[in-house]
């Protein structure tokens, strides 16, 4: 299944996207005592509201109450990111790029909830630097979460995956050891355009991986190049955070990133990137030069 925001008349509710059309289930998460556009709570109380968003799917298809689905109107799927955990050198053709050794453990960093785009909403390219580079990426979403989970568990706690483009300003990244200032410019990280629920996923570890800027193509890998595959990265984030419900996970990107050509690529104002995993969806972003703040 797969589940998305979007902007409505009325304001952001969760919808249901189907090959017919979209299926609103902000009412039915209003009679169940949550917001309508609470993707978090829909997860937290999956187990006992998915027979009843699979029989609104079927009601308002039968009724012919599907809306078009219009990408422009999609925001980022879960309302008020709690962790947004990042992944870096986790494949290994884009460590060998960079010069980097196979890490031992995973590199992680945080993301600021304000650094997360809408799916077809613009990257902002900041003022303080021109070195923004694009990162495609297999995105995990939380469902029952948990602390100290093993593998078998991070696996089972997994609610389903949906896309990101890690987008990074690079000089600000490498300044020091720590990478938080280059993660997080405002309005970089485009998530979405919905989450695939984990039972259409055969294996998160068989997925092709693309990027585009314009028709010119930059990334092409799979996942089965991730260094610590998806249940690894679970656990280890278990390990110092409580993971919760709607919580997302980051797990790395392929080579061919704009910083490991020669020379670099970095993205330019006007330009249009477009990011992909199969079998779950693109996202396509314009990026604008952010504006002098007053």
């Amino acid at each position: 299944m797969k589940l998305a925001r979007q902007q409505g008349e009325s304001g952001p509710r969760v919808v249901a996207v189907t090959e017919a059309g979209v299926a609103d289930l902000g009412p039915l998460l209003q009679a169940h005592q949550l917001a309508a556009d609470s993707m978090r709570g829909l997860i937290r109380m999956w187990a006992d509201l998915a027979p009843l968003v699979q029989a609104e799917i079927g009601r308002q298809t039968e009724e012919h109450r599907l809306m078009p689905l219009v990408e422009g109107t999609l925001l980022v799927p879960v309302e008020g990111w709690g962790r947004v955990i990042g992944i870096g050198l986790n494949y290994s053709a884009h460590a060998a790029e960079g010069g980097h050794a196979l890490p031992p453990a995973p590199e992680m960093f945080l993301r600021l909830p304000s650094s997360l785009a809408d799916p077809f909403g613009d990257i902002l390219l900041p003022l303080a630097s021109p070195q923004l580079d694009l990162e495609v990426e297999l995105a995990v979403v939380i469902g029952s979460g948990g602390r100290s989970l093993s593998r078998e568990a991070a696996l089972a706690s997994v609610f389903g995956y949906t896309v990101a483009n890690d987008v990074s300003v690079r000089d600000f990244q490498h300044r020091t050891s720590q990478w938080t200032p280059g993660k997080n410019f405002d309005q970089t990280a485009p998530v979405g355009p919905w989450i695939v629920t984990k039972d259409e996923i055969d294996d998160a570890q068989a997925l092709r991986l693309r990027s585009w800027i314009g028709a010119a193509p930059m990334q092409d890998g799979t996942s089965a190049d991730m260094i610590f595959a998806v249940p690894e990265l679970v656990a280890a984030a278990s390990e110092f955070t409580t993971l919760e419900p709607g919580d997302l996970i980051l797990t790395g990107t392929p080579a061919g990133t704009g910083s490991g050509r020669k020379p670099p690529r970095w993205l330019l104002p006007g330009e249009v990137v477009t990011v992909s995993v199969e079998a779950i969806g693109q996202l396509k972003n314009k990026v604008v030069l952010e504006q002098k703040h007053p």
